[in-house]
């Protein structure tokens, strides 16, 4: 269980999320809204990427690493490999190596492994990102627009992948592509 407590931010005098509260507490929760209402955010803010101006997130009691987040908005320094960006996060994070062996495969990002972040395409940083998330232990996932940006032959991986997480998520998709079991609005 996660709670966010009167949560509000705002950005050159636009406050973009006001006195935001919810409980989570599904398996799978869609964060759903009109464009620009704060879900990316909302997300930021419950990884701790983002502080927010009031309110707070709570998290049940409990070990490790509270939340992971693949967004486009969070990416790595560009002048780091994607190999150079795993290790470093390996170092300070426990990951299931495994899966991202598995999904490094999967995804074609092989070719890519000895690229810096700011020579990857659009795609490819998606899928970088996403394999960083699913792949790195946490006691939540948060996903924001997982699917854009993809091709075909990823989507399929990505959303195995996805149903195959056993964390609670909360995620962003306009495209609903994954069953939910509950849907908070902002």
């Amino acid at each position: 269980m996660l709670e966010c407590h009167a949560l509000s931010k705002g950005f050159a005098g636009r406050l973009v999320l006001d006195s935001f509260s919810a409980r989570f507490d599904s398996r799978r929760t869609l964060l759903s809204g009109p464009n620009g209402r704060g879900k990316t955010l909302l997300l930021k803010i419950i990884a701790g990427a983002v502080a927010p101006d009031s309110g707070k997130v709570v998290f049940a009691p409990g070990a490790g690493r509270e939340a992971v987040l693949a967004s486009d908005g969070l990416v790595p320094p560009g002048l780091l490999t994607l190999a150079e960006v795993l290790a470093f996060e390996a170092r300070y994070n426990p990951v299931d190596s495994g899966l991202q062996t598995s999904l490094i495969a999967e995804l074609g990002l092989e070719p890519h492994m000895r690229k810096t972040y700011a020579s990857l395409s659009t795609g490819t940083e998606k899928k970088a990102s996403l394999l960083r998330a699913l792949t790195m232990e946490s006691r939540w996932l948060l996903l924001d627009e997982p699917f854009n940006g993809l091709d075909a032959a990823a989507l399929p991986v990505v959303e195995q992948a996805i149903l195959a997480d056993a964390r609670p998520m909360i995620l962003v998709d306009h495209q609903r592509r994954l069953a939910v079991d509950t849907e908070v609005c902002l």
